[in-house]
């Protein structure tokens, strides 16, 4: 094996251990809670471009997401030169993280060029539900209260809400468990993973999503159901049937994974001495419909009062939270309740987006993602292209 090959399988291992390690990372401690798992991001990159050198594949091309981050990290850069903001380095932050999203897209447009779109998406589907694996255990130990003996990270003071493995936040965490089961899926739907294997895969993470309560798991459920059956529209071939049934499968299993929860906490209760009453993302649903809805709204509706008010640059970035505050006590939120944690987002992206950085970003942001994907929809749809779009929901 020639130097080059082997630099290239390096580069290929540093970009797949992104998509595990820095979700691994226990420390989770203010000001910067997230700083350790998101270090660990860039250290790779660097490492995965350091090593694809060598062979001169590092920026051979640039796709069109690598240009669109270039040009967001320079929008978020400008931001401070028109807009008063408490914590103008919170945009530079953010600059910063766009520049080396531009260089992932490079690294990783090199790297399918070196091994091919099957074999890099197949590697990096692997590298997926091995991460997966890896958070589910966690959440595991956080489940049967053995992760302050093994020195994982728990929240003692949420103990029915803290199924989050070292991701921090459930919701999070849940993605990232979905992510695994559809990386399964794809892999079994192009030869390169076993039924019995995708049984076991799905059946514990359909498990592990139920005790994590997400409740955005149901709208992955429904959204992964469609995508699977217009690729396999699209494509009307073996392995796109194949991705579509699996799909389905999986998703029918979570589903009841659901509502069979209450079973499983008692047979953990029994095993654990412990009681364990866990609620599923269906129960969480159906107990509390007001969470879910009118306070999430009356922050929709605050982030879209932010925007009339700064339509061009918007209140600043990082800076939706203070607005907030300041907008809570006008008469049209009186009667949507306060909540210590709702305030500190919009709850939706576009009116995020449009409350902290205006119209002009905005709209930077939506068309240049348009254009950046438009071209993924002009080739035959495959199932790694169907793999790509729900990972990436």
């Amino acid at each position: 094996m020639t130097f080059q090959k082997i630099s290239e399988r390096l580069a290929l291992l540093a970009l797949c251990l992104i998509a595990i390690v820095p979700f691994a990372s226990r420390v989770h401690f203010v000001p910067l809670p997230q700083w350790f798992g998101e270090i660990n991001v860039i250290w790779l990159l660097l490492a995965a471009g350091a090593f694809l050198l060598p062979g001169g594949r590092l920026f051979d091309a640039m796709p069109r997401a690598g240009w669109l981050c270039l040009a967001l990290a320079g929008a978020w850069a400008a931001q401070p030169q028109f807009v008063h903001l408490l914590f103008p380095g919170m945009s530079y932050v953010t600059a910063l993280a766009w520049l080396a999203t531009a260089l992932l897209a490079s690294v990783t447009l090199s790297l399918r060029g070196a091994f091919g779109d099957r074999e890099f998406a197949v590697w990096l589907a692997r590298a997926v539900i091995v991460g997966g694996l890896a958070q589910s255990l966690i959440g595991t130990a956080q489940l049967t209260g053995l992760a302050p003996a093994l020195g994982l990270f728990y929240d003692g003071s949420h103990p029915t809400s803290n199924i989050f493995g070292h991701i921090g936040q459930r919701n999070q965490y849940a993605h990232y468990l979905m992510w695994s089961v559809v990386s399964g899926v794809y892999l079994f739907a192009v030869g390169r993973l076993g039924r019995a294997w995708l049984i076991a895969l799905v059946l514990w993470m359909a498990l592990m999503l139920g005790w994590a309560g997400s409740r955005t798991i149901l709208l992955y459920l429904v959204a992964l159901s469609a995508l699977a059956g217009l690729w396999h529209w699209r494509s009307r071939d073996e392995s796109s049937r194949r991705m579509m049934l699996a799909m389905w499968a999986a998703s029918g299993t979570i589903l009841a994974a659901q509502f069979a929860l209450p079973l499983f906490n008692h047979l953990i209760s029994l095993l654990t001495h412990s009681d364990v009453e866990n609620a599923s993302g269906v129960a969480r649903l159906a107990a509390n419909g007001d969470d879910m809805g009118a306070r999430r709204f009356a922050e929709m509706h605050k982030a879209w009062l932010a925007f009339k008010a700064h339509p061009l640059w918007g209140v600043g970035w990082s800076q939706y939270a203070a607005e907030s505050v300041r907008l809570q006590p006008l008469p049209q939120f009186a009667a949507a309740g306060y909540n210590s944690g709702l305030f500190t987002n919009a709850h939706n992206l576009l009116m995020q987006l449009l409350a902290e950085m205006g119209g002009v970003v905005t709209a930077l942001v939506v068309v240049g993602f348009v254009w950046a994907v438009l071209p993924f929809f002009r080739r035959k749809a495959e199932p790694k292209a169907c793999w790509h779009w729900a990972a990436s929901r």
